[in-house]
Parts: C-alpha cells; structure tokens; sequence
C-alpha cells in the first residue's frame, strides 16, 4: 500500500495498482536514445507482476504504532521476505523470463535491508530467502535455455559477457526504473529521485536517470526515456480520513467504505 497525504484526506494506492502504472511507463518506453523493452510481453507482464504477493497485505492492512496505515518503504523486513517470494512463484507460472525478472527485483530489494545481526531469526529468514531466489533463477534459466555456467553477481552476469545477459540487465533495470517512477507518482512526491547505472540498451552506455516534478505540477525524467514527448498516465485510488487510526479493523473499515476513484497525472519532457 501507498498513501499521500491531501488536505484532510489520505489518497490510498494498492500495490498491484502501483505495478499496473509501473507496466504503463514501461511500455512508453523507446527512443532514439532508449531502447524499448524486449521481449515487450515477458518484460512488462515483469512490471505488472513485480508486486503480485502484495494483495495478501492489501487486502488486510495493518498501522504502524503512529495509527496511520503502513505503506511499502516501511513495511518490516518479516513481512516483506513472503511478499516478495509470493511474487516470485505468481510471475513464474504466467512466464518464466517474467519470473526471472521479479526474482532479480526481490533479491536486490532484499541486498538493501538492514538487520541487525542480533536477530537471529530474521537474518536465518533474509539468508533463506536469498538461497532460495538464487535456487529459482537457476531453474529459470534452465527454461529459458540461457547459461547457467557464467559468474554471476546477486544474479546478473558482468556487463558485455553475452548478449542474452546485456538483455536482462537492461530489461531488469527498465523494471527498477519504472517502479521507481510508479512510485514516485502514487506518492505524489519524489521519494526516490535518482536511479544509477540505467544501460539505455542492452551492452550500451549507463546513465543516471532522474526524476522531478515541474514547475506546473507535471512529472519529469531525464534523460527522457519515453516515445512521447508527453504523455497522461492514470490509476486507482481511495480516500480515507487523514486521522490515527486505532485498530487494523478501524482502518480496514474505513478502506473498504472509500469508493474507488482514478487519479491522472501528466509527464512532460523538459527542454533545456
């Protein structure tokens, strides 16, 4: 789940949501500078399933001890760990290179967490979870007839190995990129202002992409990934009083009496 605070109200987007805009920026992504996503069906069937072990959360949220709803940057690594498993194995039934993808998202997401060395089931957990992944992309591989013999770094091969490889990083970060961005927008705010390290095509060059919000409200990425040199993006939201919650069932309430609504908002390229 993510919220935005709006005057009195908080506007509440659900993760598979999120995913489904994720999808969207993905699929306008193409230039003369940028390639398009390839394969475009596996890797955007990746962007709208990157989140798809969500709804069990969303479906039954929790607050934090502050009475206000939980949203995804702060959610406690044990509830994360089946989060982003369930992801995995959902994506993986619909289409192998699909899966491939979401388990690279789930193990880098995982490669940020910060756990004490102390809590030793939660770290016997994040270990698990990262064997395991690594145990899913090689069976994965397997399927998809790619190398499983190349020297691999938290599941990606060095840049400029092999063909096939340049091609999942690429695909790989597209999908870090439009999170981030999906983010950023059901957040209406830039949380997560840069991505490094963005190949702008399988064994091209690598740029740090960021994003802003203009001086009219509307979205900005640079450098312009995108087909368009503007474009409308919408998705669903509800508002619920911005008030402290008491319970789980309070807020549970209060999200189940909201009505759904869509939520547009432009990205426009900046000229210099």
């Amino acid at each position: 789940m993510i919220w935005r605070v709006a005057g009195e109200e908080l506007v509440v987007v659900k993760q598979m949501e999120h995913a489904r805009l994720a999808a969207d920026l993905a699929a306008e992504v193409g230039n003369a500078q940028f390639a398009s996503p390839m394969p475009r069906g596996p890797m955007l069937d990746a962007a709208a399933m990157h989140d798809c072990g969500w709804p069990a959360h969303d479906d039954a949220p929790t607050i934090t001890a502050h009475g206000a709803p939980a949203h995804a940057l702060e959610m406690p690594l044990g509830v994360m760990l089946p989060i982003w498993s369930a992801s995995t194995d959902s994506s993986a039934a619909k289409n192998p290179y699909a899966g491939l993808l979401v388990s690279l998202h789930g193990l880098h997401l995982s490669l940020r967490a910060h756990v004490d060395p102390s809590a030793t089931p939660l770290v016997f957990a994040l270990n698990k979870f990262q064997h395991r992944q690594i145990e899913v992309q090689e069976e994965l591989r397997k399927r998809l007839a790619m190398r499983i013999d190349k020297p691999l770094r938290y599941g990606l091969a060095e840049p400029n190995s092999a063909a096939e490889e340049d091609l999942l990083r690429f695909n790989f970060t597209l999908l870090e990129m439009a999170d981030q961005l999906s983010l950023n927008l059901c957040f209406g705010e830039i949380r997560l202002p840069q991505i490094d390290h963005v190949p702008v095509r399988p064994g091209g060059q690598f740029v740090s992409v960021r994003f802003a919000i203009g001086p009219a409200g509307e979205y900005s990425v640079s450098p312009w990934p995108f087909g368009r040199e503007e474009f409308e993006v919408s998705f669903t939201v509800r508002s619920i009083p911005a008030r402290r919650y008491t319970d789980h069932d309070d807020l549970r309430r209060a999200l189940n009496s909201a009505a759904d609504r869509k939520q547009s908002l432009r990205l426009r390229r900046q000229v210099s």
